[in-house]
Parts: C-alpha cells; sequence; structure tokens
C-alpha cells in the first residue's frame, strides 16, 4: 500500500514537472532548455484566449436552452445568457477584464452550475481550467506593466514639472502602457508595448501635439525622440530603434532622460520648431 501510494505522489510529480517545464521554458536547436521569454508566452496566450472563444460560444448557445433556474448573481437562466453574451462581446473586443467576471461564473459551484448543471459541466470544466491560465496570466502582465509605469514615474515626473508638463494620464492595455504628460497642446508619452506581432517588448518617447481641445493620439502628429537626436547628431542614428526592455531597464530609462534633455530643450520650453519640421518632413 505504502509503494503503491509512493510510486503515485512520483508520477504526479513528474508529470507536474513536465507541465511546469513545456509552460515556462522552450528548447533551443541544441537541446538545451532556456526560460521562455514574455513574447512566447503572450502568443501562447493569445491561442488560449482563441480556444476560450471557441468553448464560450458553445457554452452561449447551450445557455439559451435552459429557463426558469436561478443562482447567487442570476435571477434567472435568462439573465444569465444575456449577460454572459454581453461579456463574450466585450472579450472578443478586447476587453480582457472580463476574464474576471467569467472566471466568477464558472467557477465551481457558481452561477454556471447552477443554472446549467451537469449537461454542462465538462465544458465548465475546459473553460475554467483556461480562464484560470488566462487570469494567471493576465495578473502578472498588469503587474509587470504597473512597474514600469512607477519606475517611469520615478525618473521622469519631477524633470517634466519643471518645464511645467502636467501628468495627463497613466493606463494600463492589454499589451502595454503608456504615460503622458501635457502642456498646453504639446504632449510627451512614453509607452511599453509588450504585443507579441511587435516582439521584442520595448519601450520609447513620442513627442506630439494634439489639435482639438482636449489631446486624442494621432500618429501624423507626433515624433519619436530618435528623430531629433538623428537629426541634431547623426551619429546618433543607430539608436533609432525603441529601446528593448531587458532586467534592470530603470538605467535605459535614466539614458533616455538623459537624451530628453540633451536633444528636446526646443520642445520642453515651448519651441516647437524643429518638432513640425521634422514632423512634416
Amino acid at each position: 500500500m505504502f509503494w503503491n501510494l509512493l510510486i503515485g505522489i512520483l508520477i504526479v510529480s513528474v508529470i507536474l514537472i513536465i507541465r511546469f517545464l513545456k509552460k515556462n521554458y522552450i528548447k533551443k536547436d541544441d537541446g538545451t532548455l532556456i526560460k521562455a521569454p514574455l513574447e512566447y508566452n503572450q502568443l501562447s496566450y493569445q491561442e488560449k484566449i482563441s480556444t476560450l472563444l471557441e468553448l464560450l460560444d458553445k457554452a452561449e448557445k447551450l445557455s439559451y436552452q435552459f429557463s426558469g433556474s436561478y443562482s447567487n448573481h442570476f435571477f434567472s437562466a435568462q439573465e444569465f445568457s444575456r449577460a454572459l453574451s454581453e461579456s463574450i462581446t466585450k472579450l472578443k473586443e478586447g476587453d480582457k477584464n472580463q476574464i474576471d467576471s467569467l472566471y466568477n461564473w464558472f467557477s465551481p459551484t457558481c452561477d454556471w452550475d447552477d443554472i446549467i448543471g451537469k449537461e454542462g459541466e465538462e465544458l465548465a470544466n475546459n473553460i475554467f481550467e483556461l480562464l484560470s491560465q488566462l487570469r494567471e496570466f493576465k495578473n502578472q502582465i498588469e503587474t509587470n506593466h504597473i512597474e514600469f509605469i512607477n519606475e517611469v514615474l520615478e525618473v521622469f515626473n519631477d524633470v517634466l514639472s519643471s518645464y511645467n508638463f502636467t501628468l495627463f494620464r497613466k493606463e494600463v492595455q492589454a499589451f502595454g502602457c503608456e504615460i503622458i504628460w501635457i502642456k498646453n497642446k504639446s504632449y510627451i508619452n512614453i509607452f511599453l508595448n509588450t504585443h507579441p506581432h511587435d516582439a521584442p517588448k520595448h519601450f520609447g518617447i513620442l513627442l506630439g501635439e494634439f489639435k482639438g481641445d482636449t489631446y486624442k493620439y494621432d500618429e501624423d502628429e507626433c515624433i519619436g525622440l530618435w528623430q531629433i537626436k538623428l537629426k541634431k547628431d547623426n551619429s546618433e542614428a543607430r539608436n533609432k530603434n525603441h529601446k528593448t526592455l531587458k532586467k534592470g531597464f530603470k538605467t535605459e530609462l535614466f539614458k533616455e532622460k538623459e537624451d530628453l534633455l540633451k536633444y528636446a530643450q526646443e520642445f520642453l520650453n515651448g519651441n516647437l520648431d524643429d518638432f513640425n519640421m521634422i514632423k512634416d518632413r
């Protein structure tokens, strides 16, 4: 009995280790394992989102076959079906906050189980497993983005305030974040891009001017800091690309602050002549 139990524990442990390695590491051509970069995991994230949406579409169709039931959060099966349909639509539109709501509804013994019951048990289990993984990854991404925002504020906020730029917005997005300061109609946007299609993850500084009464991003009305550096010092052409985000990125933020003060003094002081000349090329 003891040995059977021990063998069972060992088998489960090996399975868990294999799953962990597959999730967090990738195999190089020489057979060695390296830790998977965040972009690799994000591709997996998108694949899981696609699979989840397929399962949710099945769940939505099944939910409309039920009536009369209720749960802690819904007075009827019809109300649950409508809420589920709205949540799926928002998730398809990119609203990742829906993952949290769906996680609560599909948790064991919660709304789905109360209203649909045994007939949808296997479907719910598959959905809940995906939601659990996506929720964990979503929280990890948000934590990384918030850390970046805090570091940017620490490095840039005081110096930009000294030029009368006011912090306008700091926003965590699905695949990045941005921090924006405004003075009159000029703005400075420090952004982080972690989208897998734009890998590796990177950050940069945009200088811009909005035309309306309130801030609105327009790619035709902004330039990268690197463009000013290139105009003023051609040796800086190698810095054309945005900065790859690596461990210890705060050092790169300080370098970017130095470049901003060195090359964009006119813009910081409200003189947009160089900015407009580069932008209108």
